[in-house]
């Protein structure tokens, strides 16, 4: 039987609350990565208070939603069929399942793991997140500079956004002794050694700390 397209594969992630913060980009990745998984009938493919890892979207069959009750048993929430998905905030967080889904009868399954999601969606994730903290680790390093403590939190904002990004490696110089200045420095990672040298200009007596 044929399996779904990838076409009907994002129109179903489009649908998802969850992953509209997702770029489009990322979410057609996304849905060529999701793997065909086989569940026999009355199969549990995942289990109320489990951690859940994976995400699932139906392709044939269909399975039901129970909930454990107070008093023992459970009881029935719903039934999935055809393009029905499940389990989707397993993508987010590492959290317990709500709720146990059972296939009722052969399922067929679309599925994807927390990881491929991961892999698929962290590196856009986290050049946004770094981006937005290093604004911040900026922010609060310029509270600290007397020159600033004088300016309003508006006149350091503007300064803030100004300013640009550079790193340096292991042994190199970031600024030397003797040279006209042009820039000043907040030193947001790492560690950087001041370095004093005395005598002439002449001399070749290395710097002390």
């Amino acid at each position: 039987v044929k399996g779904l397209t990838t076409k009907l594969r994002l129109e179903i992630l489009n649908k998802i609350p969850a992953l509209q913060m997702v770029k489009m980009e990322h979410r057609m990745a996304f849905a060529k990565t999701l793997k065909p998984v086989l569940f026999a009938r009355g199969e549990v493919i995942i289990k109320e208070g489990d951690v859940g890892d994976a995400f699932y979207i139906i392709e044939h069959g269909s399975a039901v939603v129970s909930r454990r009750c107070i008093g023992g048993g459970e009881v029935e929430l719903a039934t999935l069929s055809l393009n029905d998905y499940f389990g989707e905030i397993a993508l987010l967080i590492s959290a317990p399942r709500t709720a146990t889904v059972r296939a009722k009868l052969k399922c067929s399954c679309l599925y994807a793991t927390k990881a491929d999601f991961e892999d698929l969606i962290a590196p856009a994730a986290t050049k946004a997140l770094e981006t937005k903290n290093t604004k911040q680790l900026q922010y609060a390093a310029m509270n600290k500079v007397p020159l600033f403590q004088t300016l309003s939190p508006l006149e350091r904002r503007k300064i803030l956004s100004v300013m640009g990004h550079a790193h340096f490696g292991a042994g190199e110089y970031i600024c030397t002794q003797g040279e006209v200045g042009n820039a000043m420095y907040i030193l947001l990672h790492g560690e950087v050694k001041v370095l004093i040298k005395r005598g002439s200009a002449d001399d070749d007596t290395p710097p002390e700390e």
